[in-house]
């Protein structure tokens, strides 16, 4: 994205948050009318998944400007027929802990995650991420059952378990929060330190988490995913979406549902280039 496009998407994600709040003041997190405008998310404290509209304009043509670049890739490990699966922001305030370290997609035997990519995710930054504001943090190449049987051992159970609350989180003294830092800098993640519209694209198994936030600043990301279509129909996998696009955006028309015009003027569906992309599987592209 431009610094002006990420600029004007920042505003909305706040209108939209500010929005959301409101709507849901008074509600409990696990209510219907929280999670009709917010989507579940590890260590919460301080941490806002705020679902976003595509009929805020900023919205539209932020995603239509990543697609634009993004959807050789995307189709290649998904298809055309792919569809979009998440719509949303990430807001992290100052305060914020570490999240335990997860995948957004479990591997199980037998659901179609153990055979190839299902889920592409792309994290985009709305501002200049510096180590302070709590950057995601990738474990390359985890997007494999290997790589989960691996990781989900007794000697990093505190890497990826959940504190049950936050009094539990406060408690936790500065000795255990080193050790830990220390074991998990051992396993040489990727801190995605992103520039204002940079994005991170990741297969939605690979294991990561985002950091502990110790700035004065909010850290905003923009996100989108898409799902296999043949996934989509046999998954249960919660997804961070307004119910009413759920289902209905395939990828290679995403000309048209953006409503981008084409040389003639009218909003056609896009086809994606035959030119070879990288592979999105196991690490951020």
């Amino acid at each position: 994205l431009s610094k002006s496009e990420a600029a004007a998407l920042m505003e909305a994600v706040d209108l939209s948050l500010a929005d959301a709040l409101q709507a849901t003041k008074g509600n409990e997190i696990d209510s219907e009318q929280w999670q009709s405008r917010f989507g579940d998310i590890m260590s919460p404290r301080n941490r806002h998944d705020v679902k976003l509209s595509l009929e805020a304009p900023p919205v539209r043509a932020a995603l239509a400007s990543l697609l634009g670049t993004l959807e050789p890739a995307l189709s290649a490990s998904l298809g055309e027929d792919a569809l979009l699966h998440e719509l949303a922001a990430l807001i992290s305030s100052p305060g914020a802990r570490r999240q335990p370290i997860h995948p957004d997609t479990p591997i199980k035997k037998g659901s179609g995650t153990d055979q190839g990519p299902v889920i592409l995710t792309g994290f985009c930054a709305l501002q200049d991420v510096d180590a302070s504001m709590g950057p995601t943090l990738f474990l390359p190449s985890t997007h494999t059952a290997e790589a989960h049987a691996a990781f989900f051992t007794y000697e990093n159970f505190d890497l990826y378990i959940s504190s049950t609350s936050d009094e539990d989180e406060d408690e936790r003294d500065a000795e255990h929060e080193t050790r830990v830092s220390a074991q998990l800098e051992s396993l040489e993640p990727w801190h995605s330190e992103l520039c204002t519209g940079d994005v991170s694209l990741f297969d939605s198994r690979c294991l990561h988490a985002g950091d502990a936030n110790t700035s004065q600043r909010r850290r905003y990301l923009f996100y989108f995913s898409f799902i296999k279509a043949a996934h989509a129909e046999a998954t249960t996998t919660y997804a961070t979406m307004l119910e009413s696009l759920r289902g209905k955006l395939k990828l290679g028309e995403w000309r048209l549902w953006l409503r981008v015009p084409s040389a003639s003027g009218a909003a056609t569906p896009g086809r994606a280039p035959t030119s070879e992309v990288a592979s999105a599987e196991g690490a951020p592209l």
